[in-house]
């Protein structure tokens, strides 16, 4: 087995080669049953070449926001990596490094770095990481089948573990259980799918580690989805408008097919083959489909409201009125020119 020091393939002095990077918070991590958390960044490191690599971070809670500028953010999540004192060599590894936080509480003026604080259990911070490192995160990994469709910045993914039969959902997509469970009377994706552990280092290990977790026999389906597609604003203040991505069959029960275009593939748990969809795409037509409770909770927050209320117009209306009021008056022709998808207006596959 690689080490976990060189599996990525960084190295410790690529310092001068790396350009520039991004970070994404990807979620909060409990280490323990002690009362500490951790936030997880992923920090991706563009290279002189235009490679891409990317690292995970374990930070305090919080850390983030005591940054101001580019500059302090540069210093904590890159410069203190590299060089022959960065901490790619002191903690002999080059993933999952805990960058600590930042603590003011000595002097206002001054910063440093709290990996070794305590927790009120005594131990320090370090050393609770480096527990959670051994006991819960490496021994998951298994270094095989590493591919490049498990991006970790620009995709969220989704499990769902249950006996449906794998050509059907390939092809039908797979039926939503609670439909109309929230409170928005929307298509829910968190009643039947399941955030992924973004720790993990590639997509074979993780849902090999999430079907561990359910009933044997059962299939594990993968949402696979861009970020983009459930909304965003990029730097230069582009509105990336979402997409919806249910198929709304009855709107008096609120039944409703996650639509196969986004289901990437299958686990099965009995054998460990992962099964990809042939149906599967990154772009799809989004004509007639109805939006997520999830994505339109997200819409909301961010106070777009004249989304919000497009999203609202279009609940409880079936898949094939939809589809047909989209197609006449052309509502996701914009849509789809900025994300470059070809609407298919010959479709006649409709469910009623």
């Amino acid at each position: 087995m690689k080490s976990y020091a060189d599996f990525n393939g960084i190295r410790h002095d690529d310092g001068d080669k790396i350009i520039g990077f991004n970070r994404m918070k990807a979620h909060v991590v409990w280490m323990g049953d002690i009362d500490v958390c951790m936030d997880l960044y992923i920090i991706r490191l563009k290279y002189r070449d235009g490679t891409y690599k990317d690292i995970r971070t374990y930070c305090e809670c919080g850390t983030s926001r005591e940054l101001s500028g580019d500059q302090e953010k540069e210093e904590f999540f890159v410069k203190r990596l590299f060089g022959e004192n960065g901490l790619f060599v002191k903690e002999g590894r080059n993933d999952y490094i805990f960058l600590g936080g930042i603590d003011k509480s000595i002097n206002r003026d001054k910063y440093r770095f709290s990996r070794f604080n305590k927790a009120d259990n005594g131990k320090i911070l370090q050393q609770i990481v480096d527990e959670y490192l051994s006991e819960k995160v490496f021994p998951n990994l298994t270094f095989k089948n590493m591919n490049e469709d498990f991006d970790l910045l620009n995709m969220s993914y989704f499990y769902h573990s249950g006996n449906e039969d794998m050509e059907d959902v390939f092809k039908e997509g797979l039926r939503s259980r609670f439909a109309r469970g929230g409170s928005k009377g929307f298509a829910s994706l968190g009643s039947t799918f399941y955030p992924s552990n973004l720790e993990i280092n590639n997509l074979y290990d993780s849902v090999r580690q999430y079907g561990n977790s359910v009933n044997r026999g059962h299939h594990v389906f993968i949402l696979r989805i861009p970020n983009l597609y459930r909304g965003s604003v990029d730097s230069k203040g582009q509105l990336y408008p979402p997409l919806p991505t249910h198929r709304l069959i009855d709107y008096s029960t609120g039944d409703c097919y996650i639509i196969p275009e986004i289901i990437y593939g299958m686990y099965d748990t009995d054998t460990g083959i992962l099964h990809r969809n042939p149906n599967y795409k990154s772009k799809y037509d989004s004509a007639g489909l109805v939006y997520d409770e999830e994505t339109a909770e997200a819409v909301l927050c961010r106070n777009e409201f004249d989304w919000y209320k497009f999203m609202e117009s279009r609940r409880d209306i079936p898949y094939s009125q939809l589809l047909k009021r989209d197609r006449d008056y052309g509502v996701f022709n914009d849509i789809c020119k900025l994300y470059g998808i070809q609407q298919n207006v010959s479709n006649t596959n409709i469910r009623k």
